[in-house]
Order: C-alpha cells, then sequence, then structure tokens
C-alpha cells in the first residue's frame, strides 16, 4: 500500500490534487493498493474569504469512495517533476510530484474521482487569477502583463480578476480590462 501521508501540509487544494493524482498513478502502475489520510487543508478546512470553512473533501462526488489510511508508512521522497513510475511499495511518498505523467494511464479514473458532485453553473464570466504574495520570489516568478495580456486576447471576456494583492494586480492588469 502507498499513500502521500501529509496530505494537506504541502500546499494548498491544486498541489493536493496533484499529490492525490499522482499517489493513485503510481500505485495502479505498479499494482500497490492505496489510501490516503482524511483529506486536510493546513487548518483542516479551507477558508474562502469568508468566517466559513469549507470541506474540500465534499466537494468530489467520488472522495469518499477512496480508500481511508489506518498505518503510519515510511516515507520516500519524489523530488520535483516527473520521475517515472517505479517508485516503492509500502511507503508514504513526500515530494512534488507535479506531472501529469505520474497519472495519465489512469486520467479517467482520476477525472471521475474529481468530478464536482454538482454541475458547474456555466456563465460568460472568465475568471483571472493574479497570484502575488507567495509567488513574488525568482523560484515563483509573478506572470508578466505580456502574458495577461496574450491570455485575454485568447480568451474572451468579461473577466473576473481574484488575487492575494489587489494593488499589485491592479497594477498589472492595468488599462487591459477597460479595452
Amino acid at each position: 500500500m502507498v499513500t502521500f501521508g501529509q496530505l494537506g501540509k504541502h500546499g494548498r487544494l491544486g498541489n493536493q490534487m496533484f499529490q492525490v493524482a499522482s499517489t493513485i498513478g503510481i500505485a495502479k502502475a505498479n499494482g500497490y493498493d492505496f489510501a490516503f489520510p482524511e483529506w486536510i487543508n493546513h487548518d483542516a478546512k479551507e477558508r474562502f474569504g469568508s468566517t466559513e470553512d469549507i470541506d474540500i473533501g465534499g466537494w468530489f462526488l467520488n472522495w469518499k469512495e477512496v480508500p481511508r489510511l489506518t498505518t503510519e508508512l515510511p516515507e520516500h521522497f519524489i523530488n520535483w517533476g516527473w520521475h517515472g513510475l517505479t517508485h516503492p511499495d509500502g511507503v508514504s511518498y513526500v515530494g512534488h510530484m507535479q506531472s501529469e505523467k505520474y497519472f495519465a494511464h489512469c486520467a479517467d479514473y482520476i477525472r471521475n474521482l474529481f468530478t464536482f458532485r454538482d454541475p458547474v453553473k456555466i456563465n460568460s464570466y472568465t475568471a483571472i487569477h493574479v497570484r502575488c504574495g507567495d509567488y513574488g520570489s525568482d523560484y515563483h516568478p509573478i506572470c508578466t502583463r505580456d502574458y495577461y495580456e496574450q491570455a485575454m486576447r485568447a480568451v474572451p471576456g468579461p473577466y473576473i480578476v481574484f488575487s492575494d494583492d489587489a494593488d499589485k494586480a491592479y497594477e498589472i492588469l492595468r488599462n487591459l480590462l477597460d479595452g
């Protein structure tokens, strides 16, 4: 059996989805069983700009069907990126397995696992996420104005902008949203 025992302690929702998908992909490629701890996100829930805590695990239709981990396993570290599917059984993976190559062979299974319980309502808005705060370093450079300009030419508006730094987002997107 394999797991990602530190699920919820290394990144937020997007990172956690990669951790789950990659662990399952490695397990399926090698014929291993897999299980996960209860899905927690930092303080057990994700907070979205209000006082309401949301159970992320409850978003997904089939999350409750995933087996739960009942024992601790020794850690096996996997460095950033793609490192093949051959990894040991009986371990808890730790690392940054952020490559779809880990689960491409079982993408339909993963897609089914991460299907929203309720269909997303289709609307005519496009969301733009300008992430600044924890990305303000050379390791994670902030996307440039040119990047957003190209994206906005490719995907029509109207736009809703989300950011952890409204002033910086305004500075980057100034005049792009008005035409």
